[in-house]
């Protein structure tokens, strides 16, 4: 669990990156403490102390029963440059993890994507009309996040956390070459999708070189302000579901499922979870009453809570009837197909410096014919991959996708693991007979398995429609290779 500080600093440093890059600019006023409250999930506390810290500093002022104003103004960007250039290092990768992701993601997306029924769809049209083109820039990138939301909310999410943490804005001041709402729409209008991801990759890796430009002129301009700080990006892929309980019943059914609580004994006492998960124990009592109405485990009184294998039909219902539930398992599905994109992109990249003693690891992992060595290759690639954002976001999903969660239970009966463990198998030998992109490809289609399996479950044994909504990515798109430098 994250503490309060941690909290702190992320609203503090996401809202005075959005005024320092010109995001939120002078005059403006910020959204209500409601908003903040609802974007950032944090509590109103949060909020109250972040404002007040950016009014001592300048930024801010505040009116009575209005949001607070943004009042910091600096004509020649000085703090602004200051910040860019002391984040060198972690703008360069975040740049280069949008070319990577963003193209066959969007490619994906508009297949099942209607632009007119998109929420800035109207609003770019007209900007695209009027002789006003200023804000012409904002409006492509919130229509790119339109059309990722509209397919997989964590592609919008983290596209949106892509984004703040690029400080795009600053880039694009007073840039004419940026892409129009025109040429966009024609651009996710080809009817072939490998045609439109990789007119999306020449557009990303366009900026990219652009901005890559601008951070060489900055340094050599003011080489006084080069403090470099080590990379940071942060994506927190619960975020917008901070439901602490939540995470202690994912937790929990997590080690039912995988064994660590053996059935029909006794789990922790509440007292030691709440020490382990650094919770109150009102929080543990009302996840264990959660697990206790989905079937997962029985508190006896004065002697504990019991671990238990839950009846399908107790699991049918919750998620039908239960909001949160049915929020959490979409969630996984999601996770699952956001995977299948990440990992290619990652393997590509990390597979280079596996070394000997993983090789061997993986080899006897793939040999074990009671072993799914997915973990282990993953494993690997993480350990390997020095992209910072992109292993940020790996890391992130890893741990929502963990194999298991809600169905870990069923994994007897859930599918014949024989397809999933030969794909595992596969990318191996592809990694053996140093073909890193058949790796990629086999580890990337490892996912696409799972979500295919688990969606199919979910939807025909539960009785979750939303489920079929979640698409598998098609092989001939999320293979693709594209046409910048890895």
């Amino acid at each position: 669990m994250k503490d309060k500080p941690t909290q702190f600093a992320y609203v503090y440093d996401r809202l005075k990156g959005r005024i320092l890059s010109g995001q939120i600019q002078a005059g403006c006023r910020l959204p209500s403490m409601r908003k903040l409250c609802s974007e950032f999930q944090v509590s109103i506390r949060t909020i109250i102390d972040v404002l007040g810290v950016l009014k001592e500093e300048g930024f801010l002022t505040f009116e009575p029963r209005k949001p607070a104003l943004v009042c910091y103004k600096d004509e020649s960007d000085t703090l602004a440059v200051q910040s860019v250039l002391s984040r060198r290092d972690e703008l360069t990768e975040i740049f280069r993890t949008k070319t990577l992701l963003l193209p066959p993601q969007l490619a994906f997306s508009m297949q099942y994507c209607k632009l007119e029924k998109l929420p800035h769809y109207e609003q770019a049209l007209k900007i695209d009309r009027s002789s006003k083109k200023s804000s012409e820039w904002q409006l492509v990138f919130l229509l790119l996040r339109d059309i990722l939301t509209n397919t997989n909310p964590q592609f919008g999410e983290m596209y949106s956390a892509l984004d703040q943490q690029a400080w795009i804005n600053f880039f694009l001041k007073g840039q004419e070459n940026t892409p129009s709402v025109a040429s966009l729409l024609n651009m996710l209008q080809e009817e072939d999708p490998r045609e439109v991801c990789a007119a999306l990759a020449s557009l990303f890796q366009n900026f990219e070189s652009s901005a890559n430009k601008n951070l060489e002129r900055l340094s050599s301009q003011h080489p006084g302000f080069i403090t470099q700080e080590e990379p940071a990006f942060e994506w927190n892929v619960d975020r917008k579901c901070n439901y602490y309980y939540m995470h202690l019943v994912q937790d929990i059914i997590e080690k039912i499922g995988l064994g660590k609580y053996p059935l029909n004994e006794y789990i922790p006492h509440e007292h030691e979870l709440a020490k382990q998960y650094d919770v109150c124990i009102a929080t543990v009592r009302k996840a264990l009453s959660k697990t206790a109405r989905l079937g997962f485990t029985k508190t006896l009184n004065a002697k504990g809570t019991i671990a238990m294998l839950p009846d399908p039909n107790t699991i049918s219902v919750s998620l039908r009837e239960e909001p949160v539930q049915k929020m959490y398992t979409m969630r996984y599905l999601y996770t699952l197909q956001f995977m299948a994109f990440v990992t290619r992109a990652a393997a590509r990249l990390s597979a280079p410096n596996f070394t000997t003693e993983d090789m061997r690891m993986l080899s006897e992992l793939s040999s074990w014919p009671e072993t799914l060595p997915i973990h282990g290759i993953i494993r690997c690639i993480e350990k390997h991959l020095t992209l910072q954002p992109l292993k940020a976001i790996l890391n992130e999903l890893r741990r929502s996708a963990h194999w298991g969660y809600y169905f870990s239970v069923y994994n007897t009966t859930l599918f014949n693991t024989f397809t999933l463990r030969k794909t595992c198998q596969d990318s191996i030998a592809c990694l053996e007979a140093g073909n890193i992109t058949g790796f990629a490809n086999e580890t990337a289609n490892c996912y696409c398995i799972m979500l295919e399996t688990n969606r199919n479950f979910i939807s025909e044994r539960f009785g979750l429609e939303e489920a079929q909504n979640v698409r598998t990515p098609d092989k001939s798109l999320l293979y693709i290779d594209l046409p910048v430098p890895l």
